[in-house]
């Protein structure tokens, strides 16, 4: 791979993904989404949950980790991009007469988002414990 791609991979990640984020909330809005999938059950809250949560990790990591201070809380920037991106697309849902806004929804996209970010924490976290040497006395 070049040394470019390399580099911003995870920016080339999340620009695919939300290429594909968009196409599918797109097919959404034109009724092209296969009415078959509503006969899984909670396929909407998983869908919610497990998309945007992929998309929250992905800016999380495309923004290297980055945190904001918001009063005494640390959020992952890339995680609140994501998170304000939904409220905005959730909230168009009103205006529209094939889509309907649900809270449901939205609470699902905001829990797949902190949820990626959060493991990602976890993660790193980890592999520095288990990287880090360990002093003897």
């Amino acid at each position: 791979m070049s040394k470019l791609l390399l580099r911003y991979k995870w920016r080339w990640l999340l620009l695919f993904y939300s290429l594909t984020l968009l196409g599918i909330t797109t097919a959404a809005y034109l009724r092209l989404i296969p009415t078959v999938l509503a006969q899984v059950p909670l396929y909407d809250v998983i869908g919610h949950f497990v998309l945007y949560g992929m998309a929250g990790y992905l800016a999380h990591r495309a923004t290297h980790r980055r945190y904001v201070r918001l009063g005494r809380w640390q959020l992952p920037l890339g995680g609140l991009i994501v998170a304000a991106c939904a409220c905005v697309e959730e909230s168009l849902q009103a205006l529209s007469p094939v889509r309907s806004f649900d809270l449901k929804d939205l609470a699902c996209n905001w829990l797949g988002i902190g949820l990626a970010c959060w493991l990602d924490l976890k993660m790193t976290l980890r592999r520095m414990a288990i990287l880090k040497p360990e002093r003897h006395a």
